[in-house]
């Protein structure tokens, strides 16, 4: 028996009155611009304390979980996601739900101290 989308290795072993016949293929072409989902280089979503706020307040007044479970898939989001915001709320910090704030760049004492002695501050292999 041959497998209907495999075609025969040689024409003698299947006759003309079973001769297969396959479907016509059919070819999809590739969307001209990529869709935002399909990037090279993927990104981490950040969300603002607004829009937590506001989800969080959107699930608060849901009557059913079915209705929770509707604004998560409309929004994206996973339920653990709620569960942290949830979390950060109940424990009063709204500093919690706000992006974290990165350390201050500047010169630091090392760097000064190099300038000054006139030492290069990148290693350099002797």
């Amino acid at each position: 028996m041959v497998m209907p989308s495999k075609t025969p290795l040689s024409d003698d072993i299947v006759s003309d009155d079973t001769a297969l016949t396959l479907p016509p293929t059919r070819m999809v072409t590739a969307p001209v611009q990529p869709t935002s989902e399909l990037t090279a280089i993927p990104k981490r979503r950040t969300f603002t304390a607004k829009f937590k706020l506001r989800i969080l307040d959107e699930t608060d007044l849901a009557l059913d979980t079915s209705g929770v479970t509707a604004i998560l898939r409309r929004e994206g989001l996973y339920s653990s996601a709620l569960t942290d915001w949830r979390r950060a709320r109940a424990a009063g910090s709204l500093g919690a739900l706000q992006p974290r704030q990165r350390a201050a760049t500047g010169k630091h004492e090392f760097d000064t101290l190099c300038t000054e002695l006139g030492i290069d501050r990148r290693l350099t292999p002797p």
